[in-house]
């Protein structure tokens, strides 16, 4: 009977303790979701400066504590045309904001001209013991990045192009057919330079065409302005066709190469021309023409007359003038004798 009582106490104690322990026991706290926003400030972009921008998460952490572990990326106009390098994208991670929920990242990068986006990534975070869970986001906006608001005075007219950046050889829609003169080919001076530019455009461009020109044995890139025809079409991405002919000035005999180029040129800060499209032609020039000039106009020149000649043609005139003088002396003395014979031999 006491080893029966031993026992009930046993299981009565462990039942009593099982209970004080769930008592005691808090339940597990329900972690509370909350849907997040947030700001992205970009202050205004001139060209060749830096980007700031500002980010603000809302609502606002938890007191005394902070979002962490942000990503900001930024794109440019180029990005997925050329690829990386200069043209971006770019991105900052492990990106920490105040108390407030706001963080300041620069981007010290070169600007150019042109719409830009900027973005930043959220992927969610705990807050107070883990019990406030904000949601991941991912947002983005758009600026402009304008042009240098005091550009160095230059000519309305470019002359010139450059300093000149390959991007591409020619793709996408875009490129330079030389049609004369043709490769491999003989030509005299003047070289008439023929060429069509078929371009696929693209918004960001300075002007309804672009910037095209052309160089003889790889000098300076000379702008062409002045176009025989000129078509545009209008639609999800501008297309453009235009055609030029140039008068290139006398070149020497023999080989000479010369190529067409298509792009933008970029001014300001970070000047520069970039190429989208080109096409080179080698020809021989197998003589030179030239402007015939006064110096080698054929004359004719009178030879110098001899002393001696002069002379001789002196004596001989006196000879003459002596023997008309003779003449009409002897026959005047004939006339006055039958003059006298006339009157009878009379004085």
């Amino acid at each position: 009977m006491g080893s029966i009582n031993k026992v009930y106490t046993l299981f009565l104690t462990g039942i009593i303790a099982t209970a004080v322990l769930f008592i005691i026991q808090p339940a597990k706290a329900e972690v509370d979701s909350i849907g997040t926003s947030c700001s992205i400030i970009v202050n205004d972009v001139v060209e060749g400066q830096t980007v700031h921008v500002v980010v603000q998460i809302f609502p606002t952490p938890p007191s005394g504590e902070i979002f962490n572990n942000l990503t900001i990326w930024m794109t440019s106009p180029m990005q997925g045309v050329w690829g990386n390098g200069g043209n971006g994208p770019w991105s900052k991670g492990y990106i920490s904001t105040d108390t407030n929920g706001k963080a300041t990242v620069t981007f010290d990068i070169i600007t150019f001209s042109g719409y830009w986006n900027i973005g930043l990534y959220f992927e969610g975070q705990y807050f107070a013991n883990n019990t406030i869970y904000y949601q991941p986001g991912n947002w983005q906006t758009g600026f402009i990045v304008s042009p240098d608001k005091t550009p160095t005075p230059s000519p309305t007219a470019i002359s010139t192009l450059g300093p000149m950046q390959i991007r591409s050889a020619g793709d996408g829609g875009t490129n330079v057919q030389i049609i004369n003169p043709q490769n491999k080919s003989n030509a005299n001076n003047p070289i008439q330079l023929l060429f069509c530019v078929k371009a696929s455009l693209l918004p960001f461009c300075y002007s309804s065409v672009g910037n095209i020109g052309y160089s003889v044995d790889g000098g300076t890139i000379n702008s062409v302005n002045n176009f025989i025809n000129q078509t545009i079409i209008h639609n999800a991405a501008d297309d453009a066709t235009v055609w030029a002919n140039v008068t290139l000035s006398s070149l020497s005999e023999g080989s000479h190469y010369i190529t067409v180029y298509f792009g933008w040129q970029f001014s300001g800060i970070n000047q520069r021309y970039e190429v989208f499209a080109y096409a080179n032609v080698d020809f021989l020039v197998s003589s030179k023409t030239t402007t015939p000039s006064l110096s080698s106009t054929s004359t004719i020149t009178p030879k110098p007359v001899s002393s001696n000649y002069l002379s001789s043609q002196i004596f001989l005139i006196e000879i003459l003038i002596l023997v008309i003088m003779a003449t009409v002396f002897s026959g005047l003395l004939v006339y006055l004798k039958k003059h006298r014979l006339k009157s009878g031999g009379k004085s």
